[in-house]
Parts: C-alpha cells; sequence; structure tokens
C-alpha cells in the first residue's frame, strides 16, 4: 500500500480505482491477475486486449517475440510484412467496396480517423456521444468522452453533442414504457 500510495501523486486524476484500497498488480495469466502480495484475482473487468485474449495468452506471447527478435518499430512511411499479411488477410473478409486498410496506433486515432471519415462523407460536423462513454485522448476525441474524470478545463472536440444512454429499467422515463412512450409520441 505504501507503494501504491507514493505512486498517486505522480499520475492524473483520470487514473481512477473505483476501490478504497487500490490494487498494485505485478503479473497475470489468462483470466487471472496477482497482485504484490501475491494474492490471486479473477479479473472480472479485462480491459482493452485481455477481455479477448486474456493475460500473457502463451500464443500472443510467442508472436510478439517472434516479432520483436526481427524488428519492433519502425515509421508508417515504410511498407512491413506484418502489415501487408494483415491487410491482405483482413480485405479479404470484407465486401468488394472495402478493401483499403487505416491503421492507427491506438482506440484514439482510430477514434478520431472514423470521426473525420465521417464528417467527410455526411457533410455533416455534429456527433453525438453518450455519457459515461470513454473514446480516447486525443484532443478531437476527448469532446466525445463524456466522463468527468477525464474532462480537462480546455476546449476540446468541438460539436460533440451529449446524450443520456436510453436504459429501460434504471432510466428516468420509466421501466418497460421507455420504448412505447417514443413510439405513441413519434
Amino acid at each position: 500500500m505504501n507503494r501504491v500510495n507514493a505512486l498517486r501523486p505522480l499520475l492524473p486524476p483520470s487514473m481512477v480505482t473505483f476501490y478504497k484500497k487500490p490494487l498494485l498488480m505485478e503479473r497475470g495469466e489468462m483470466q487471472f491477475l496477482w497482485d504484490s502480495e501475491g494474492k490471486k484475482y479473477l479479473d472480472m473487468f479485462g480491459g482493452i486486449v485481455t477481455v479477448s485474449v486474456g493475460h500473457c495468452h502463451p500464443k500472443v506471447n510467442e508472436a510478439l517475440k517472434n516479432q520483436m527478435d526481427k524488428l519492433w518499430h519502425t515509421t508508417s512511411i515504410y511498407y512491413t510484412s506484418p502489415m501487408f499479411e494483415y491487410a491482405k488477410k483482413l480485405t479479404a473478409t470484407l465486401p468488394e467496396h472495402l478493401k483499403v486498410c487505416f491503421f492507427t496506433n491506438s482506440g484514439s486515432e482510430a477514434n478520431d480517423l472514423a470521426l473525420a471519415l465521417a464528417r467527410v462523407h455526411t457533410g455533416r460536423f455534429d456527433c453525438l456521444t453518450m455519457r459515461n462513454g470513454y473514446h480516447g485522448m486525443t484532443q478531437t476525441v476527448l469532446g466525445a468522452t463524456n466522463l468527468g474524470t477525464w474532462k480537462q478545463p480546455m476546449p476540446s472536440g468541438f460539436g460533440m453533442l451529449k446524450a443520456m444512454c436510453p436504459d429501460p429499467y434504471n432510466g428516468p422515463w420509466g421501466a418497460g414504457v421507455c420504448g412505447s412512450k417514443i413510439f405513441l409520441n413519434g
């Protein structure tokens, strides 16, 4: 706990833990995590990649290690074999009119690109975003990110309109009748 308390002042307020005693995780294996005291946890949160493949999946680790021995980073002005192979496999699964891949470094960049493409394609600027949604930390999509801990005191993401997520069970418009009210009243 002393290490966690020493670390907290070095991190931004957006790094929330949602519980009183933050855990300091040391390692992960598939669906499990171990904290700095050696206690094992079933990871029911996951996050980004681990939700689909698990922590330190042996096949993923092997592929990463193999690639690290060849080339682990270069600029996008150079083509690489993995980029070509992935683009080829990905486009083979898509309809004929979707045959171009835009590669990005993060979900934030992917959302920036998606928003730009949507704006160019539709000719419209505004975008509807949902309360409690996280879409990234770049200047553009920070405006779409609608979580208090991620908000910064600066302009960002112009044209982002905020709305509540529909919640037929706990929503303020009444359980079970939310949808019917909309259909009845047009």
